[in-house]
Protein backbone atom coordinates (compact mmCIF):
# COMPACT_ATOMS: atom_id res chain seq x y z
CA UNK A 1 0.00 0.00 0.00
CA UNK A 2 1.14 3.48 -0.76
CA UNK A 3 0.65 6.53 1.43
CA UNK A 4 -1.41 9.38 0.08
CA UNK A 5 0.86 12.30 -0.69
CA UNK A 6 -0.32 15.83 0.06
CA UNK A 7 2.20 17.25 -2.38
CA UNK A 8 0.37 18.76 -5.39
CA UNK A 9 3.18 17.67 -7.66
CA UNK A 10 2.63 14.06 -6.68
CA UNK A 11 -1.06 14.39 -7.35
CA UNK A 12 -0.38 15.87 -10.75
CA UNK A 13 2.06 13.06 -11.55
CA UNK A 14 -0.55 10.48 -10.48
CA UNK A 15 -3.08 12.16 -12.77
CA UNK A 16 -0.58 12.12 -15.60
CA UNK A 17 0.10 8.39 -15.01
CA UNK A 18 -3.60 7.65 -15.32
CA UNK A 19 -3.67 9.66 -18.54
CA UNK A 20 -0.72 7.66 -19.81
CA UNK A 21 -2.58 4.39 -19.02
CA UNK A 22 -5.55 5.67 -20.97
CA UNK A 23 -3.24 6.59 -23.83
CA UNK A 24 -1.80 3.07 -23.78
CA UNK A 25 -5.29 1.48 -23.86
CA UNK A 26 -4.92 -0.26 -20.48
CA UNK A 27 -7.24 1.80 -18.32
CA UNK A 28 -10.37 -0.05 -19.39
CA UNK A 29 -8.76 -3.41 -18.70
CA UNK A 30 -7.64 -2.30 -15.25
CA UNK A 31 -11.10 -0.99 -14.37
CA UNK A 32 -12.65 -4.32 -15.40
CA UNK A 33 -10.27 -6.38 -13.25
CA UNK A 34 -9.90 -4.08 -10.26
CA UNK A 35 -12.68 -5.80 -8.31
CA UNK A 36 -11.33 -9.28 -9.16
CA UNK A 37 -7.87 -8.36 -7.92
CA UNK A 38 -9.29 -6.97 -4.66
CA UNK A 39 -11.09 -10.23 -3.94
CA UNK A 40 -9.24 -13.30 -2.51
CA UNK A 41 -10.60 -15.75 -5.05
CA UNK A 42 -8.31 -18.13 -6.84
CA UNK A 43 -7.37 -16.96 -10.33
CA UNK A 44 -5.87 -19.06 -13.08
CA UNK A 45 -2.63 -17.18 -13.52
CA UNK A 46 -1.19 -19.47 -16.12
CA UNK A 47 -3.65 -20.25 -18.93
CA UNK A 48 -2.51 -21.75 -22.17
CA UNK A 49 -0.75 -19.29 -24.45
CA UNK A 50 -2.77 -18.78 -27.61
CA UNK A 51 -1.19 -19.83 -30.89
CA UNK A 52 -2.46 -16.80 -32.82
CA UNK A 53 0.27 -14.17 -33.00
CA UNK A 54 -2.20 -11.30 -32.75
CA UNK A 55 -3.62 -12.61 -29.49
CA UNK A 56 -0.29 -13.21 -27.77
CA UNK A 57 0.36 -9.60 -26.69
CA UNK A 58 -3.21 -9.39 -25.42
CA UNK A 59 -2.63 -12.55 -23.37
CA UNK A 60 0.51 -11.07 -21.82
CA UNK A 61 -1.39 -7.91 -20.86
CA UNK A 62 -4.29 -9.84 -19.31
CA UNK A 63 -1.95 -12.14 -17.40
CA UNK A 64 0.04 -9.21 -16.02
CA UNK A 65 -3.08 -7.28 -15.05
CA UNK A 66 -4.61 -10.30 -13.27
CA UNK A 67 -1.46 -10.82 -11.27
CA UNK A 68 -1.27 -8.57 -8.16
CA UNK A 69 2.42 -7.87 -8.60
CA UNK A 70 2.02 -7.47 -12.36
CA UNK A 71 -0.71 -4.87 -11.90
CA UNK A 72 1.61 -2.83 -9.70
CA UNK A 73 4.40 -3.25 -12.22
CA UNK A 74 2.18 -1.88 -14.99
CA UNK A 75 1.33 1.17 -12.88
CA UNK A 76 5.01 1.91 -12.27
CA UNK A 77 5.82 1.33 -15.92
CA UNK A 78 3.12 3.76 -17.05
CA UNK A 79 4.45 6.38 -14.67
CA UNK A 80 7.96 5.91 -16.01
CA UNK A 81 6.73 6.16 -19.58
CA UNK A 82 4.96 9.43 -18.77
CA UNK A 83 8.08 10.83 -17.14
CA UNK A 84 10.21 9.81 -20.10
CA UNK A 85 7.89 11.57 -22.50
CA UNK A 86 7.96 14.77 -20.42
CA UNK A 87 11.72 14.57 -20.23
CA UNK A 88 11.97 14.29 -24.02
CA UNK A 89 13.81 10.97 -23.82
CA UNK A 90 14.34 9.18 -27.09
CA UNK A 91 11.55 6.81 -28.04
CA UNK A 92 13.84 3.80 -28.42
CA UNK A 93 14.94 4.23 -24.80
CA UNK A 94 11.39 4.22 -23.44
CA UNK A 95 10.26 0.71 -22.29
CA UNK A 96 7.35 -0.80 -24.18
CA UNK A 97 4.35 -2.11 -22.23
CA UNK A 98 4.18 -5.26 -24.35
CA UNK A 99 7.81 -6.05 -23.63
CA UNK A 100 7.28 -5.51 -19.92
CA UNK A 101 4.26 -7.82 -19.90
CA UNK A 102 6.10 -10.52 -21.85
CA UNK A 103 9.14 -10.32 -19.56
CA UNK A 104 6.90 -10.55 -16.51
CA UNK A 105 5.12 -13.65 -17.84
CA UNK A 106 8.44 -15.30 -18.70
CA UNK A 107 9.76 -14.55 -15.22
CA UNK A 108 6.66 -16.06 -13.56
CA UNK A 109 6.94 -19.22 -15.66
CA UNK A 110 10.64 -19.56 -14.87
CA UNK A 111 10.01 -19.31 -11.14
CA UNK A 112 7.17 -21.79 -11.33
CA UNK A 113 9.36 -24.23 -13.20
CA UNK A 114 11.96 -23.92 -10.46
CA UNK A 115 9.32 -24.53 -7.78
CA UNK A 116 7.94 -27.55 -9.65
CA UNK A 117 11.40 -29.06 -10.03
CA UNK A 118 12.06 -28.59 -6.33
CA UNK A 119 8.71 -30.15 -5.42
CA UNK A 120 9.34 -33.14 -7.68
CA UNK A 121 12.82 -33.59 -6.28
CA UNK A 122 11.50 -33.36 -2.72
CA UNK A 123 8.78 -35.92 -3.52
CA UNK A 124 11.34 -38.34 -4.94
CA UNK A 125 13.59 -37.88 -1.92
CA UNK A 126 10.62 -38.39 0.40
CA UNK A 127 9.70 -41.65 -1.35
CA UNK A 128 13.30 -42.84 -1.11
CA UNK A 129 13.43 -41.95 2.58
CA UNK A 130 10.19 -43.83 3.29
CA UNK A 131 11.44 -46.87 1.38
CA UNK A 132 14.79 -46.80 3.15
CA UNK A 133 13.08 -46.59 6.53
CA UNK A 134 10.94 -49.61 5.70
CA UNK A 135 13.90 -51.63 4.44
CA UNK A 136 16.18 -50.55 7.28
CA UNK A 137 13.71 -51.11 10.10
CA UNK A 138 15.94 -53.89 11.42
CA UNK A 139 18.62 -51.32 12.19
CA UNK A 140 16.46 -49.87 14.98
CA UNK A 141 16.62 -53.07 17.03
CA UNK A 142 19.98 -54.39 15.93
CA UNK A 143 22.16 -55.50 18.87
CA UNK A 144 25.32 -54.18 17.21
CA UNK A 145 25.14 -51.09 15.02
CA UNK A 146 27.66 -50.82 12.18
CA UNK A 147 30.27 -48.02 12.20
CA UNK A 148 29.17 -44.77 10.61
CA UNK A 149 32.40 -42.71 10.61
CA UNK A 150 34.91 -43.52 7.86
CA UNK A 151 37.87 -41.69 6.43
CA UNK A 152 37.48 -39.95 3.07
CA UNK A 153 41.07 -40.76 2.04
CA UNK A 154 43.08 -44.01 2.34
CA UNK A 155 44.72 -44.51 5.72
CA UNK A 156 46.87 -47.61 5.10
CA UNK A 157 49.67 -46.00 3.09
CA UNK A 158 52.76 -47.56 4.68
CA UNK A 159 53.73 -51.05 5.88
CA UNK A 160 54.00 -49.72 9.44
CA UNK A 161 50.41 -48.49 9.29
CA UNK A 162 49.31 -51.86 7.93
CA UNK A 163 51.05 -53.65 10.82
CA UNK A 164 49.33 -51.35 13.29
CA UNK A 165 45.94 -52.06 11.74
CA UNK A 166 46.53 -55.82 11.90
CA UNK A 167 47.44 -55.57 15.58
CA UNK A 168 44.35 -53.48 16.36
CA UNK A 169 41.73 -55.53 14.51
CA UNK A 170 40.90 -59.15 15.55
CA UNK A 171 43.04 -60.82 12.89
CA UNK A 172 44.61 -63.53 15.07
CA UNK A 173 43.51 -67.11 14.53
CA UNK A 174 41.96 -67.25 18.00
CA UNK A 175 40.08 -63.98 17.40
CA UNK A 176 38.79 -64.66 13.89
CA UNK A 177 35.12 -65.40 13.42
CA UNK A 178 34.34 -68.67 11.66
CA UNK A 179 30.75 -69.28 12.74
CA UNK A 180 31.58 -72.36 14.84
CA UNK A 181 30.12 -72.85 18.29
CA UNK A 182 33.59 -73.19 19.83
CA UNK A 183 34.87 -69.91 18.41
CA UNK A 184 34.22 -66.25 19.06
CA UNK A 185 30.63 -65.08 19.45
CA UNK A 186 29.24 -62.89 16.66
CA UNK A 187 28.39 -60.07 19.08
CA UNK A 188 31.91 -60.03 20.52
CA UNK A 189 33.41 -60.07 17.04
CA UNK A 190 31.34 -57.18 15.66
CA UNK A 191 31.91 -55.07 18.79
CA UNK A 192 35.65 -55.65 18.44
CA UNK A 193 35.43 -54.53 14.80
CA UNK A 194 33.59 -51.34 15.78
CA UNK A 195 36.09 -50.52 18.53
CA UNK A 196 39.03 -51.03 16.17
CA UNK A 197 37.39 -48.85 13.53
CA UNK A 198 36.95 -46.03 16.04
CA UNK A 199 40.67 -46.18 16.81
CA UNK A 200 41.99 -46.47 13.23
CA UNK A 201 39.27 -44.58 11.26
CA UNK A 202 39.75 -46.52 8.02
CA UNK A 203 37.97 -45.78 4.78
CA UNK A 204 35.13 -48.01 3.65
CA UNK A 205 37.14 -50.05 1.11
CA UNK A 206 39.94 -50.53 3.64
CA UNK A 207 37.47 -51.57 6.34
CA UNK A 208 35.98 -54.24 4.06
CA UNK A 209 39.42 -55.56 3.16
CA UNK A 210 40.39 -55.79 6.83
CA UNK A 211 37.06 -57.49 7.59
CA UNK A 212 38.02 -60.25 5.14
CA UNK A 213 41.23 -60.78 7.10
CA UNK A 214 39.24 -61.18 10.34
CA UNK A 215 36.94 -64.01 9.20
CA UNK A 216 37.57 -67.58 8.08
CA UNK A 217 35.75 -70.64 6.85
CA UNK A 218 32.27 -70.32 5.44
CA UNK A 219 31.97 -66.78 6.80
CA UNK A 220 34.88 -65.69 4.62
CA UNK A 221 33.12 -66.90 1.49
CA UNK A 222 29.89 -65.12 2.41
CA UNK A 223 31.65 -61.82 3.21
CA UNK A 224 33.66 -62.01 0.01
CA UNK A 225 30.49 -62.51 -2.05
CA UNK A 226 28.80 -59.57 -0.33
CA UNK A 227 31.79 -57.34 -1.01
CA UNK A 228 31.86 -58.38 -4.67
CA UNK A 229 28.15 -57.51 -4.97
CA UNK A 230 28.77 -54.02 -3.50
CA UNK A 231 26.67 -54.58 -0.40
CA UNK A 232 26.68 -51.83 2.20
CA UNK A 233 28.31 -52.35 5.57
CA UNK A 234 24.92 -52.17 7.43
CA UNK A 235 23.55 -54.90 5.12
CA UNK A 236 26.65 -57.01 5.75
CA UNK A 237 26.25 -56.65 9.52
CA UNK A 238 22.58 -57.57 9.24
CA UNK A 239 23.42 -60.73 7.27
CA UNK A 240 26.01 -61.84 9.83
CA UNK A 241 23.66 -61.24 12.76
CA UNK A 242 20.78 -63.03 11.04
CA UNK A 243 22.85 -66.14 10.31
CA UNK A 244 24.99 -66.44 13.42
CA UNK A 245 23.10 -64.76 16.29
CA UNK A 246 21.75 -67.85 18.07
CA UNK A 247 20.27 -66.11 21.10
CA UNK A 248 16.71 -66.79 22.14
CA UNK A 249 14.09 -64.66 20.40
CA UNK A 250 12.06 -62.01 22.21
CA UNK A 251 8.81 -63.98 21.87
CA UNK A 252 10.31 -67.17 23.35
CA UNK A 253 11.98 -65.17 26.12
CA UNK A 254 8.62 -63.66 27.06
CA UNK A 255 6.95 -67.09 27.10
CA UNK A 256 9.68 -68.54 29.31
CA UNK A 257 9.76 -65.57 31.67
CA UNK A 258 5.99 -65.63 32.18
CA UNK A 259 6.12 -69.21 33.53
CA UNK A 260 9.47 -69.07 35.35
CA UNK A 261 9.52 -70.03 39.03
CA UNK A 262 12.47 -70.08 41.41
CA UNK A 263 13.70 -73.69 41.94
CA UNK A 264 14.81 -75.10 45.27
CA UNK A 265 18.47 -75.40 44.29
CA UNK A 266 18.67 -71.74 43.19
CA UNK A 267 19.34 -68.49 45.04
CA UNK A 268 18.13 -64.92 44.77
CA UNK A 269 21.23 -63.89 42.85
CA UNK A 270 20.81 -66.68 40.28
CA UNK A 271 17.15 -65.87 39.84
CA UNK A 272 17.94 -62.19 39.29
CA UNK A 273 20.64 -62.95 36.71
CA UNK A 274 18.34 -65.34 34.83
CA UNK A 275 15.50 -62.80 34.77
CA UNK A 276 17.92 -60.06 33.73
CA UNK A 277 18.98 -62.07 30.67
CA UNK A 278 15.43 -62.87 29.54
CA UNK A 279 14.08 -59.36 30.20
CA UNK A 280 16.90 -57.88 28.15
CA UNK A 281 15.89 -60.03 25.21
CA UNK A 282 12.24 -59.00 25.59
CA UNK A 283 13.09 -55.29 25.67
CA UNK A 284 15.37 -55.60 22.62
CA UNK A 285 12.34 -55.50 20.31
CA UNK A 286 11.97 -51.76 21.00
CA UNK A 287 14.35 -49.02 19.79
CA UNK A 288 17.02 -47.79 22.14
CA UNK A 289 15.65 -45.11 24.43
CA UNK A 290 13.26 -44.50 27.29
CA UNK A 291 10.67 -46.94 25.97
CA UNK A 292 13.14 -49.85 25.98
CA UNK A 293 14.41 -48.97 29.45
CA UNK A 294 10.88 -48.71 30.85
CA UNK A 295 9.87 -52.02 29.30
CA UNK A 296 12.97 -53.75 30.71
CA UNK A 297 12.37 -52.48 34.24
CA UNK A 298 8.67 -53.37 34.14
CA UNK A 299 9.16 -56.90 32.78
CA UNK A 300 12.08 -57.77 35.05
CA UNK A 301 10.47 -56.42 38.25
CA UNK A 302 7.17 -58.23 37.66
CA UNK A 303 8.98 -61.43 36.70
CA UNK A 304 11.05 -61.35 39.90
CA UNK A 305 7.91 -61.04 42.03
CA UNK A 306 6.21 -63.88 40.12
CA UNK A 307 9.24 -66.17 40.38
CA UNK A 308 9.66 -65.95 44.16
CA UNK A 309 7.60 -67.96 46.67
CA UNK A 310 4.62 -66.39 48.38
CA UNK A 311 6.43 -64.92 51.40
CA UNK A 312 9.35 -63.56 49.36
CA UNK A 313 7.02 -62.24 46.66
CA UNK A 314 5.03 -60.32 49.28
CA UNK A 315 8.26 -58.93 50.72
CA UNK A 316 9.50 -57.84 47.29
CA UNK A 317 6.16 -56.18 46.53
CA UNK A 318 6.29 -54.20 49.80
CA UNK A 319 9.87 -53.11 49.13
CA UNK A 320 8.94 -52.03 45.60
CA UNK A 321 5.95 -49.99 46.82
CA UNK A 322 8.07 -48.35 49.53
CA UNK A 323 10.70 -47.35 46.99
CA UNK A 324 8.03 -45.98 44.64
CA UNK A 325 6.63 -43.81 47.45
CA UNK A 326 10.06 -42.45 48.37
CA UNK A 327 11.29 -41.91 44.79
CA UNK A 328 7.87 -40.71 43.51
CA UNK A 329 8.33 -42.97 40.50
CA UNK A 330 8.57 -46.67 39.74
CA UNK A 331 11.93 -48.05 40.86
CA UNK A 332 14.22 -49.68 38.33
CA UNK A 333 15.10 -53.34 38.46
CA UNK A 334 18.62 -52.57 39.72
CA UNK A 335 17.22 -50.40 42.50
CA UNK A 336 14.83 -53.17 43.51
CA UNK A 337 17.62 -55.77 43.63
CA UNK A 338 19.75 -53.42 45.74
CA UNK A 339 16.90 -52.95 48.21
CA UNK A 340 16.39 -56.75 48.46
CA UNK A 341 20.05 -57.40 49.27
CA UNK A 342 19.53 -57.11 53.04
CA UNK A 343 16.82 -59.81 52.82
CA UNK A 344 19.08 -62.16 50.87
CA UNK A 345 19.35 -64.87 53.54
CA UNK A 346 15.64 -65.02 54.31
CA UNK A 347 14.68 -65.12 50.63
CA UNK A 348 17.20 -67.88 49.92
CA UNK A 349 15.78 -69.92 52.80
CA UNK A 350 12.26 -69.38 51.50
CA UNK A 351 13.32 -70.51 48.02
CA UNK A 352 14.95 -73.62 49.49
CA UNK A 353 11.81 -74.55 51.41
CA UNK A 354 9.01 -73.40 49.11
CA UNK A 355 10.59 -73.31 45.66
CA UNK A 356 9.54 -75.65 42.88
CA UNK A 357 11.14 -79.11 42.94
CA UNK A 358 14.56 -79.33 41.37
CA UNK A 359 14.66 -81.70 38.39
CA UNK A 360 18.14 -82.63 37.27
CA UNK A 361 20.88 -80.25 36.33
CA UNK A 362 18.90 -77.97 34.04
CA UNK A 363 16.15 -77.05 36.44
CA UNK A 364 15.13 -73.69 35.01
CA UNK A 365 14.95 -74.97 31.47
CA UNK A 366 12.97 -78.04 32.51
CA UNK A 367 10.29 -75.84 34.06
CA UNK A 368 10.33 -73.04 31.52
CA UNK A 369 9.67 -74.98 28.37
CA UNK A 370 13.13 -75.61 26.93
CA UNK A 371 12.67 -79.17 25.77
CA UNK A 372 16.17 -79.53 24.42
CA UNK A 373 17.59 -80.03 27.91
CA UNK A 374 14.79 -82.01 29.52
CA UNK A 375 15.60 -85.60 30.39
CA UNK A 376 12.84 -87.96 31.37
CA UNK A 377 14.32 -90.89 33.29
CA UNK A 378 11.22 -92.18 35.10
CA UNK A 379 9.23 -95.05 33.62
CA UNK A 380 5.90 -96.28 34.93
CA UNK A 381 3.24 -98.83 34.04
CA UNK A 382 -0.48 -98.34 34.15
CA UNK A 383 -2.91 -100.41 36.18
CA UNK A 384 -3.95 -102.68 33.33
CA UNK A 385 -0.39 -103.64 32.51
CA UNK A 386 0.31 -104.31 36.17
CA UNK A 387 -2.64 -106.69 36.44
CA UNK A 388 -1.89 -108.38 33.14
CA UNK A 389 1.88 -108.38 32.52
CA UNK A 390 1.59 -110.01 29.11
CA UNK A 391 -0.60 -107.16 27.84
CA UNK A 392 2.32 -104.79 27.35
CA UNK A 393 3.91 -107.09 24.84
CA UNK A 394 0.80 -107.25 22.68
CA UNK A 395 -0.60 -103.74 23.27
CA UNK A 396 -0.53 -101.12 20.54
CA UNK A 397 2.39 -98.69 20.80
CA UNK A 398 1.61 -95.08 21.68
CA UNK A 399 4.34 -93.50 19.54
CA UNK A 400 7.36 -94.33 17.39
CA UNK A 401 9.60 -94.77 20.40
CA UNK A 402 7.32 -97.42 21.90
CA UNK A 403 7.15 -99.11 18.52
CA UNK A 404 10.95 -99.31 18.32
CA UNK A 405 11.22 -100.65 21.87
CA UNK A 406 8.56 -103.25 21.21
CA UNK A 407 10.28 -104.33 17.99
CA UNK A 408 13.58 -104.76 19.86
CA UNK A 409 11.83 -106.82 22.55
CA UNK A 410 10.19 -109.16 20.04
CA UNK A 411 13.48 -109.55 18.17
CA UNK A 412 15.34 -110.41 21.38
CA UNK A 413 12.68 -112.97 22.35
CA UNK A 414 12.79 -114.61 18.93
CA UNK A 415 16.58 -114.85 19.06
CA UNK A 416 16.46 -116.47 22.50
CA UNK A 417 13.87 -118.96 21.29
CA UNK A 418 15.97 -119.96 18.32
CA UNK A 419 19.08 -120.26 20.48
CA UNK A 420 17.21 -122.41 23.01
CA UNK A 421 16.16 -124.81 20.28
CA UNK A 422 19.71 -125.07 18.97
CA UNK A 423 21.39 -125.32 22.38
CA UNK A 424 23.65 -128.34 22.93
CA UNK A 425 23.64 -130.28 26.25
CA UNK A 426 26.95 -128.65 27.16
CA UNK A 427 25.51 -125.16 26.66
CA UNK A 428 22.48 -126.03 28.80
CA UNK A 429 24.74 -127.42 31.52
CA UNK A 430 26.89 -124.30 31.55
CA UNK A 431 23.76 -122.18 31.85
CA UNK A 432 22.50 -124.24 34.77
CA UNK A 433 25.83 -123.85 36.51
CA UNK A 434 25.73 -120.11 36.03
CA UNK A 435 22.17 -119.96 37.28
CA UNK A 436 23.05 -121.82 40.47
CA UNK A 437 26.08 -119.61 41.03
CA UNK A 438 28.59 -122.46 41.29
CA UNK A 439 30.78 -121.48 38.36
CA UNK A 440 32.72 -118.48 39.62
CA UNK A 441 34.83 -118.20 36.49
CA UNK A 442 31.82 -117.63 34.26
CA UNK A 443 30.19 -115.22 36.76
CA UNK A 444 32.75 -112.63 35.76
CA UNK A 445 31.29 -112.44 32.28
CA UNK A 446 27.78 -111.77 33.67
CA UNK A 447 28.87 -109.07 36.10
CA UNK A 448 26.46 -106.10 36.15
CA UNK A 449 23.40 -108.10 35.01
CA UNK A 450 20.36 -108.45 37.24
CA UNK A 451 16.92 -109.95 36.75
CA UNK A 452 14.14 -108.34 38.75
CA UNK A 453 11.96 -111.44 38.22
CA UNK A 454 14.14 -114.05 39.93
CA UNK A 455 17.08 -112.06 41.38
CA UNK A 456 19.68 -113.74 39.18
CA UNK A 457 22.77 -111.92 37.97
CA UNK A 458 23.38 -113.71 34.67
CA UNK A 459 20.51 -112.21 32.66
CA UNK A 460 18.01 -109.36 32.71
CA UNK A 461 14.25 -109.22 33.02
CA UNK A 462 13.70 -108.30 29.37
CA UNK A 463 15.32 -111.59 28.40
CA UNK A 464 13.55 -114.91 28.97
CA UNK A 465 13.80 -115.88 32.63
CA UNK A 466 13.76 -119.69 32.89
CA UNK A 467 12.51 -119.59 36.47
CA UNK A 468 9.24 -118.05 35.31
CA UNK A 469 7.05 -121.15 34.74
CA UNK A 470 3.34 -121.70 34.76
CA UNK A 471 1.45 -124.37 36.71
CA UNK A 472 2.32 -127.00 34.09
CA UNK A 473 6.06 -126.26 34.39
CA UNK A 474 6.40 -124.55 30.98
CA UNK A 475 8.65 -121.47 30.73
CA UNK A 476 6.57 -118.38 29.94
CA UNK A 477 7.56 -114.86 28.96
CA UNK A 478 6.92 -112.54 31.90
CA UNK A 479 7.06 -108.75 32.29
CA UNK A 480 8.01 -107.30 35.71
CA UNK A 481 5.09 -106.08 37.77
CA UNK A 482 4.74 -102.80 39.59
CA UNK A 483 4.64 -104.34 43.11
CA UNK A 484 7.02 -106.94 44.50
CA UNK A 485 6.03 -110.52 45.43
CA UNK A 486 5.14 -110.70 49.14
CA UNK A 487 5.86 -114.45 49.41
CA UNK A 488 9.37 -114.16 47.97
CA UNK A 489 10.05 -111.18 50.21
CA UNK A 490 9.10 -113.21 53.32
CA UNK A 491 10.98 -116.38 52.33
CA UNK A 492 13.97 -115.11 50.33
CA UNK A 493 14.20 -111.60 51.80
CA UNK A 494 14.33 -110.22 48.24
CA UNK A 495 12.07 -107.83 46.38
CA UNK A 496 11.21 -109.77 43.22
CA UNK A 497 8.73 -108.26 40.78
CA UNK A 498 6.89 -111.20 39.23
CA UNK A 499 3.18 -112.14 39.26
CA UNK A 500 1.78 -114.75 41.60
CA UNK A 501 1.06 -117.12 38.71
CA UNK A 502 4.77 -117.55 37.95
CA UNK A 503 6.17 -117.35 41.50
CA UNK A 504 8.80 -120.11 41.75
CA UNK A 505 8.76 -120.01 45.56
CA UNK A 506 5.05 -120.75 45.60
CA UNK A 507 5.43 -123.45 42.98
CA UNK A 508 8.26 -125.12 44.91
CA UNK A 509 6.14 -125.25 48.07
CA UNK A 510 3.29 -126.74 46.07
CA UNK A 511 5.58 -129.43 44.69
CA UNK A 512 6.85 -130.29 48.19
CA UNK A 513 3.33 -130.61 49.55
CA UNK A 514 2.30 -133.03 46.83
CA UNK A 515 2.13 -136.69 48.10
CA UNK A 516 4.82 -138.91 46.70
CA UNK A 517 3.76 -141.76 44.43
Amino acid sequence: MFRRSKNPSNASSRTSSVDSLESLGLQDLMNENIETIAQSEAIDLEPNIPTDTALVPEYYKNFTLNHPLGNLLLRLTSMNVDLCKKSNIAKHDIPEIDDVCKSFVDFIKLERNKVNSRVNKAAINLEDQILNKELNFHNLNTPVKPPTVFSQVPVITTPAKMAEVIKTFPTKSSQKFSGSSNGVNILEFLNAMNTSQQLMNLSKPEFLQVLLKCVSGRVYGMVMECVSYDHDIPDLYHSLLTLYDNRISAANARRILMSYKAPKNSTLTKVQSYILELASRIASQLPVGKSRTSMFNLESSNALIRALPHYSATLATNVMNTLAAKLERNPTFIELTKALTKYNDSINLDILRNGIPAVGKFLANAYTGDRQKQKHNVYAMNRNVRNNPNQRMNSAPRNNRDQRNQNRFHKRVNNLRSNRQNDSPRTERVYNMNQDGNNKRSDRYFKGLYCSLCGGNNHTADQICYKMKDASGRVVETVPTFYHCELCFKVLKKRLYHPDSTCFTKNNKTDENKPSA
